[in-house]
């Protein structure tokens, strides 16, 4: 019998940030026509422009994070690996995607409308009308898809992928001004130990502002939530 995996206090943490940010958002409404309809110059537009960069990004990140945890190892893994992500991510979008849709076709005074039918859009392109909030769980299990393929059955690609990360930064365009550039091969597990820690410190001083987080670009004063919630991470990678 397999030993359940100890919960990781931090990540459940951001996890339950991030739903919270998702759903205020989504109440809030991005324009005056969703939502609660709220003036584009009110405190709440603002609270909801401000948190752009951080709702979705961070729910992304954590993702690609807690797969790189327990990544697919073996071709004879992946068939359990797709049902599991299927199961956590596609029946979500076919039971409650349906449902919204469904009930958003009958109900008077919706901030947008729908038929029935459109509940085939969704099943294809993940999103349609006034269900735009579902494409991300159909994006994100067609990214595990692909990158479980990726570590499943292209060990040698994935290899030199890494080796060309962490020894060769000059086989790609220069990105050195961007914080993501710095912490993601450590995010990514690219680079583990020593490696990590000479290039957080090579770079400490240019991305980060002290009390108050990441630059996300060096040369622009745009401290922003996304990154520096990244960095975090990276570091306890």
């Amino acid at each position: 019998v397999t030993a359940p995996r100890a919960r990781r206090i931090g990540i459940d943490s951001l996890r339950g940030l991030a739903v919270i940010l998702v759903v205020a958002g989504h109440v809030i409404g991005g324009t005056p026509e969703t939502g609660m309809r709220v003036d584009p110059e009110s405190g709440w537009a603002y609270f909801y422009a401000a948190l752009t960069d951080l709702r979705v990004p961070l729910f992304t990140a954590l993702s690609g994070y807690v797969y790189s945890l327990r990544p697919v190892r073996e071709p004879a893994d992946y068939g359990q690996f797709v049902r599991g992500k299927a199961r956590r991510l596609l029946v979500p979008l076919l039971t409650v995607g349906t449902l919204f849709i469904l009930i958003q076709s009958v109900a008077p005074g919706t901030n947008a409308s729908a038929e029935p039918t459109d509940v085939f859009a969704l099943y294809l392109y993940g999103s349609v009308g006034g269900s735009g909030q579902f494409w991300f769980l159909e994006a994100l299990f067609l990214i595990l898809v692909v990158v479980g393929i990726a570590d499943a059955f292209g060990h040698g690609s994935g290899r030199a992928l890494a080796v060309a990360i962490a020894q060769r930064p000059q086989a790609f365009l220069d990105k050195s001004r961007w914080a993501m550039d710095w912490y993601y091969p450590i995010l990514g597990g690219v680079l583990r130990g020593e490696a990590a820690r000479q290039r957080i410190d090579a770079g400490w001083a240019e991305f980060v502002v002290d009390g108050l987080g990441v630059r996300c670009v060096s040369d622009r004063p745009w401290i922003t939530a996304a990154e520096t919630c990244e960095l975090v991470m990276a570091l306890d990678a």
